[in-house]
This record gives C-alpha cells, structure tokens and sequence, in this order.
C-alpha cells in the first residue's frame, strides 16, 4: 500500500525523530506508541517505526483482519546490531525492544477482540466489563494485565480502523476484477433510508459478499438509486465494465424494463446479467397462489396472532380451552407476509390448536358483537378454511424446500434450472396425468388447462388431511359437495397461477438475459 502525503503524518513523524532525538524516557515513547496504534493504520505505524530504528529488522506484529477470519502477519524490522562488549546503551536497546514486544501483543489482543465484537455483533459496552473480567481469567498473563479495550477505544478500533481496512481491501478488488453489486434499500429504525451496496465475486479459491458502502438515501427512486452507485464508483475509481451481475429485490423500481436502476445500469454496461432474487420470486408465487383461495388466510392467520399478543388474560383463558381440546398448550406464532417460509409454520400451528381456537371464540362474550371476534368466528367456523388449511400445509413444505435450496451462500447458479425444472414437475403431476406429463417434449409444452390432461376429482394430489375433509360423510351431500368443488377451483388456481408465475420470472432456458 502507498502512504499518500498527509501534514497531520509528516507532524506526528517529527515527533517521532524529536522524541528519539531528545532520548525520551523508553516507558513514555512506549505507552505514546501504544496510543497512537488505535487511531492510525499500521501501515503508517510501521512506517514510524522503520523512521525510528532505520532499516533494522525484527519481528512486529502486527494484526490484519478479514472478514470472516483473523491472520496475525509478521512485519520485519531489524533488530538492533550486538555489539562484542556490552554498554550501558545496548542493555537500554534491549530494554527497550521487550517493553515494544510486549506491546504489541496487547495491541493485538485489542484488536482480536474488538473484531470478535463486530463479528457477532456484539454491543460496545461488553468491552467495559471484559477488560476487568481478562485480568481475573488470566491472572498470570502480562498481556491481561496491559489489556485496556473499553467502549470507547473498541469502537475507535472497529469503526476508524478495520472497517475503514475492509473497505479499501474491498476498493482494491474491484477496480481491477469483475464483480457482481448486490443492492437493497435498508429503512433503520430511525427516519433515515439507507442503501446496502454489496460486492459478490470469486477470489480464486472462495466466493465472496462484502460490504462495499452504506450511503444515505435521499429518496428511494431509480434515478436516485443509480445517482447514490454511480457516485460511489466514481469516488473509487471503480470501472462500469467491472460489473458483471446485478442482483436485488424484483420491485419495478430495481428490475423493471424501463425507467428502473437496473435499466440505468444497462446503459452504462449492456453485458450486466440479471435473473433477480430467487427467494423472493418464490415467495411471490405462493403469494399470487393465495390470492386464488377461497379464504384469505393471511388476513386470518394475522387477526388471531394479534388478538392474543398483548393480552396475558385472554391467553390464561385460552390454555383453559387447550385443556379441554386436548390440544398441546403451544403459542399462537406470528406470520408476517413479507417474511419467507414463515407461512408454513403458523399453518401448521393454526391446525393443531384449531378445535381449541373454535371453541374459545365461539365462548367469548362478544361473539354476537359485529367486530373482531365475531370475524374471526365466523371464519373459524366455515369448513372452507378448513379445508384450504390443510391443503396449505400440503402444497407449503415442497415450495419451501425449493426456496431452503437457494438460501445457501454457496454458489448454486448451475443447479437453478434442475431444480426449477423439479419443482413444476412436482405441481403439474399432482393434477396432471402423468403420462402426458412424461410424453411432452418440455414442461413448457404441457397444456395444464386442458380438463381431458387433468386427473379426476378423487385423485387429485391434496394431501391426506384435505382428502379426509372431500370423503367426510357426516355433512350433507349439497354441503360436501360445495365445498369440494370450490376447494378443487382453488386448488387447480393455486398451482396454475405459482406455474404461471413461475414462467413468467424464472429462467428455464438457456436463451440469457434480455
């Protein structure tokens, strides 16, 4: 690394060869160097040092830190010549080169242990407290004893000097590599929009995701967007040709064909490929799939989660009616619409404590009341939802096997197709026979909205518990027989509209990105 001119490091160097000119008291040049190892590089430290002792040599330590790992690199500086006859001042060289060893031991330790905090995301004000608790673990360890890492000094290390590290690591990479920028708009707790801007690549060895910037969002449009990367790549002289991929989410403003950032980036380099997030496009095709079922179980599944949330009352009541269901006394779980895989969980929930939910709304007091009780009542009540429960609980585990794939840091871009290929399989054979499955020459060619290709009620693919539900014969013939017919529409519109979005937004040939 080159050290570029700076006054304030031509200043702090004078005093270097001041102090060492005037010979200093050794303690105090030492606890001096000490303090200023947290506010600047090392690269600059060593550069003090190697002005101190000329061209010696001898072992320094110093800590490089990556992202995932610490590698502790030994720097050379000569050690200072013997002499055949011992003076006073080679006992004082000697003196001094063990207090700057012992030093840079304890700097070292600092700065492993503030990496640790930042690595598992650790609160600053642990440090106040482990700087006391390292004396007490290691009582004989002279290293514990210089050990001083508070709240203050740890986030002056992480935050001044190993990030300030990555991101050049980071910088240096991709101005002379291709890379893949990975974007997402992050809404932080306070009212400031931020952009994360990640840099995917592949080192030879490993694939890579790191944290290229964290810039602030003055709006969150396109045009803003690609203003916030552009400016980030000037800043760094980073080259548009260096960018291969771009992966966000699939809103319009990302990915859409015109007027998106993604359409932006495309000007400045046409060879930037794009098969958007294949999490997300999962996620939206069980989402388009809901919306064909005959009950809006999100809106349900949501209303009796937040009934119970905040009441200590209505939940010691509830467990009564666990009891005398016979139902296990389990929590009502969260779903949250925007969050992946977390539907199949609350289905599964929902129709375990289901008998107990029923009972315990239609013994509520304002069951007769028009308001949210008697809503959810009157849902739990129709077989329908019932009905579509078990059907999701069915559909659901296969479609998030396919997106639990994906999830996986490692590099599964040659397994996209095969699996897409294996997921539409396992829909199309559970309503289409599946002799015209095998016999058509691609799985594009399959005509599913032919009722001829489509199996017969009784053989539809639905699961055990909806099956149960179709053949129960203690309802009327009129009522059975409504409610599978609209299960059997629901069922044929849940898989036709995830197959049809599945066409629209994965790619299932090998014809590229358009």
């Amino acid at each position: 690394m080159v050290l570029q001119p700076c006054p304030g490091l031509l200043l702090l160097l004078c005093v270097f060869r001041l102090g060492s000119t005037i010979r200093l008291h050794t303690c105090q040049l030492v606890r001096f160097i000490r303090i200023l190892y947290v506010f600047l590089p090392f690269q600059i430290m060593y550069a003090v040092h190697r002005l101190l002792y000329g061209e010696k040599k001898n072992a320094l330590t110093c800590a490089c830190v990556d992202i995932h790992r610490v590698n502790i690199v030994e720097a050379s500086m000569e050690e200072p010549p013997r002499k055949k006859r011992r003076t006073q001042g080679s006992g004082r060289h000697q003196k001094e080169w063990e207090l700057l060893q012992a030093s840079h031991k304890t700097t070292n330790a600092e700065i492993l242990f503030c990496h640790f905090l930042a690595e598992h995301n650790i609160a600053f004000t642990a440090a106040d407290h482990f700087s006391d608790l390292v004396k007490v673990m290691f009582p004989d360890s002279q290293t514990a004893k210089e050990f001083a890492c508070r709240r203050t000094k740890a986030t002056m290390i992480v935050k001044e000097s190993l990030a300030r590290g990555y991101t050049q690591d980071v910088i240096q990479y991709c101005r002379t590599h291709p890379f893949t920028l990975m974007i997402d708009e992050s809404n932080d707790r306070t009212t400031k929009k931020r952009l994360v801007v990640l840099a995917h690549f592949f080192d030879g060895e490993n694939t890579n995701t790191r944290l290229l910037d964290l810039p602030e969002l003055a709006s969150g449009t396109a045009a803003s967007i690609f203003a916030v990367i552009d400016n980030i790549l000037q800043e760094n002289d980073i080259p548009w040709s260096n960018i291969v991929g771009f992966a966000s989410d699939n809103c319009n403003t990302m990915v859409g064909k015109k007027n998106s950032v993604l359409s932006r980036i495309k000007e400045k380099n046409g060879a930037v490929f794009s098969v958007g997030c294949i999490c997300h496009l999962g996620n939206l095709c069980v989402k388009d799939g809901l919306k064909t079922l005959p009950v809006n179980i999100d809106d349900l599944l949501v209303d009796i989660f937040y009934f119970f949330k905040n009441s200590s009352k209505r939940i010691e009541d509830f467990k009564e009616f666990q009891d005398f269901t016979n139902s296990e006394q389990e929590k009502i779980l969260k779903h949250c619409p925007t969050r992946w895989l977390s539907l199949q969980k609350v289905v599964e929930r929902t129709l375990s404590q289901y008998e107990a939910l029923k009972s315990y709304f239609a013994s509520h007091a304002d069951v007769e009341r028009a308001g949210k009780v008697k809503s959810i009542h009157d849902r739990l009540q129709d077989p329908v939802t019932l009905l579509t429960l078990h059907f999701l609980s069915f559909i659901l585990p296969q479609i998030n096997q396919f997106n639990i794939v994906f999830q996986t840091e490692a590099c599964m871009i040659g397994d996209l197709l095969p699996e897409m290929e294996r997921l539409l399989k396992k829909l199309l054979v559970k309503f289409v026979q599946m002799e015209h499955v095998k016999s058509a020459d691609s799985l594009l060619a399959v005509d599913d909205t032919n009722r001829y290709l489509q199996h017969e009620d009784s053989r539809l693919a639905v699961g055990l518990g909806t099956r149960a539900l179709f053949q129960d014969t203690n309802e009327e013939d009129e009522i059975r027989q409504t409610r599978s017919e609209k299960a059997r529409l629901a069922v044929h519109s849940f898989k036709l509209i995830g197959r049809c979005r599945i066409f629209a937004h994965f790619v299932l040939t090998n014809q590229g990105n358009e």
